[in-house]
Parts: C-alpha cells; sequence; structure tokens
C-alpha cells in the first residue's frame, strides 16, 4: 500500500467519490421531505435520522465497490483505535454533517467524504444536496466547485498580512466572548484577530469544509 503514488490515486477516485457523494445526498433529500421525520438520539444526545442512516449505507456500499480502504463513519460501530491505528489509508466520512440543520429544515447541511493517508487528508468531497453544490479537492488535482451543475476551480486566499482573520459556523460557539477564550487557548491574541463580516462571517456549511481545505492547502504546498 505504501508505495501508491497519491496524486494517481486521487485521479483515479475522485470522480467515483463525487458521484457517490451526490447520490448520498439524494438519499437525503427524500427523507427531507418528510416534514416530521423520526428522530432518535445518539448517547451524546445528538440527533439521529433515517437520512443519517440512508446516507450512511449508501456511501459504505459505494466506498466498497471503488476501493478495498476501511471506512470509518459517524455513523458506523465504534473502531477501537488498536484496530485503526495500522490504517495507512482509510474513507473519513460524515454521512449528514448538520442533522440539526437538517431537522430545522433550513438547507444548511452536507455529505463529507475524505480519503485520509497516513493521517493526512488526500482528497475531499462535501456535497450540499440542497443547494445542489459540491466541492471537491485533491492532491495533484486543485479544488473545485459545482454549483447547479456549472464547475469552476478554486484556490484558498492568498496571506496579504499577518493579521489572523477568523469565520465561525452560525450554528457553533457561544459568540464573540466564548471565540476569545478560545483563541487565547491556542495562543492567539484577540485583540489582533480581523473577524470577517460586522463582527465575523458566519459559515453556512459549519465545519464541512475541514477535509476538502487541508487536501486544497496539501497541494498548493507542492505546487
Amino acid at each position: 500500500m505504501s508505495g501508491i503514488d497519491s496524486e494517481q490515486l486521487v485521479r483515479d477516485l475522485l470522480p467515483k467519490v463525487v458521484e457517490v457523494a451526490r447520490r448520498a445526498g439524494e438519499a437525503i433529500m427524500v427523507v427531507y421531505q418528510d416534514l416530521n421525520p423520526a428522530v432518535e438520539w445518539k448517547l451524546d444526545k445528538s440527533p439521529l435520522t433515517q437520512a443519517d442512516l440512508a446516507s450512511h449505507r449508501l456511501i459504505c456500499e459505494g466506498l466498497a465497490d471503488i476501493s478495498r480502504y476501511p471506512v470509518l463513519s459517524e455513523e458506523s460501530a465504534e473502531i477501537p483505535f488498536k484496530d485503526r491505528r495500522s490504517w495507512e489509508h482509510f474513507w473519513l466520512v460524515d454521512p449528514l454533517d448538520g442533522t440539526k440543520e437538517f431537522l430545522k429544515r433550513n438547507g444548511e447541511f452536507t455529505v463529507n467524504i475524505a480519503l485520509m493517508k497516513s493521517g493526512t487528508p488526500i482528497l475531499g468531497v462535501v456535497v450540499a444536496p440542497a443547494t445542489d453544490q459540491t466541492y471537491f479537492a485533491g492532491v495533484g488535482t486543485g479544488a473545485h466547485k459545482s454549483d447547479k451543475g456549472v464547475v469552476s476551480p478554486i484556490k484558498v486566499a492568498g496571506i496579504q498580512n499577518p493579521t489572523p482573520r477568523v469565520a465561525v459556523s452560525r450554528w457553533h460557539g457561544g459568540g464573540m466572548d466564548e471565540m476569545r477564550v478560545d483563541l487565547e487557548k491556542i495562543g492567539i491574541d484577540a485583540d489582533r484577530c480581523q473577524f470577517l463580516a460586522e463582527e465575523f462571517r458566519r459559515l453556512h456549511l459549519g465545519r464541512s469544509a475541514g477535509a476538502c481545505s487541508k487536501a486544497i492547502d496539501s497541494d498548493r504546498r507542492r505546487s
């Protein structure tokens, strides 16, 4: 496995993973039409719906069709770290990121799939099914956005000044006071930060683009 070329692997797999993620998004939207979907509650008190489970099943089946890599999904049975630590490649999946947003019916939820290699994402796909948008990136391929079928390249912003810029999901966190405390914990002076928008821009996709962003950044460092 260690001899596999990451760029060739990404080129082979990325379009297939995009298709798997889009099919999962379609399955989610079927359940979304139900105005009162059944909800279960997990041990951590987070909600679980039939949309989560349908997306999970479809993704696991789809990924099994295109690779032999194991899948670590939010809806999988817990896999002990002692079993996972030997995985060089594996799929990291959140079949429905934003179940609370799904239940609020605000459209702000996504399907997230990343291919990990030695702990680093080399491929990332994020599908926002309610808006028909797909973000996908990989080592050697760059990053792209598909908006209702129109595909265009995207890239991370260049560093124009050393001032840290901060953004936060609109559904997570406890406002500016908590944000300042969190920044101080990681050694950043909040008074030096530029908070996007009027106070700070609230991202519609929440934490979803994390794997995609890391794949973009990894590709950028290689270029």
